[in-house]
Order: C-alpha cells, then sequence, then structure tokens
C-alpha cells in the first residue's frame, strides 16, 4: 500500500476524518507561496487581472492586499512579469489603474 504523507505544506497531521471535515480559510490553502504585499493602487489593477512585474523567486506568489486579504495567485508568464492564476476578489468601478 502507498500511503500519502503530505501534499504541498499539508502533512498527515492536518488530514481529518471525513465526518470531521471543515474549510479552510482560502489564505490558509496558500501558505506554501511566497506572499507578495502591493500597494492600494496594484491591489485596484489585480482585482481586474492586471499583468504585474514578476517578483523575485520562481512562482507562484499570493498576491495580499496592504491590510493582508489575499487577492489573487500569480503564476510566471515569462522571465518579466507574472500574470494571474485566480483572481479571487472584485473589480473596483473605474477600472484598472494605469
Amino acid at each position: 500500500w502507498l500511503r500519502r504523507t503530505a501534499s504541498g505544506g499539508f502533512t498527515d497531521t492536518d488530514a481529518r476524518p471525513l465526518d470531521a471535515l471543515e474549510l479552510l480559510p482560502v489564505k490558509e490553502a496558500v501558505r506554501d507561496l511566497a506572499l507578495v504585499t502591493v500597494d492600494a493602487a496594484t491591489a485596484r489593477r489585480v482585482a481586474h487581472g492586471a499583468v504585474l512585474a514578476r517578483p523575485a523567486g520562481d512562482g507562484p506568489w499570493a498576491v495580499l492586499a496592504p491590510d493582508g486579504e489575499l487577492l489573487a495567485v500569480y503564476e510566471p508568464r515569462n522571465t518579466l512579469e507574472a500574470k494571474p492564476a485566480v483572481v479571487l476578489v472584485q473589480g473596483v468601478a473605474g477600472g484598472p489603474e494605469r
């Protein structure tokens, strides 16, 4: 028999029986990703799915608002840019800032 003892940063100590399952906060699900905190103007751009300058590292990156809210998960687009893999917030009126 094969037994998985870890998946990403989750180990068998994080496992729960089916009758005790609970939803984790979404930020917990990305706890192993590099964190990138952006300013308010960039947060508005992220909410609209903007391509950003690529942060340091290989990615993917959890992109956080100044208050720590998880906005999106970004992945490499090329050597200079990162693109959204998933955006978790709705865009704000007026469109992205340029």
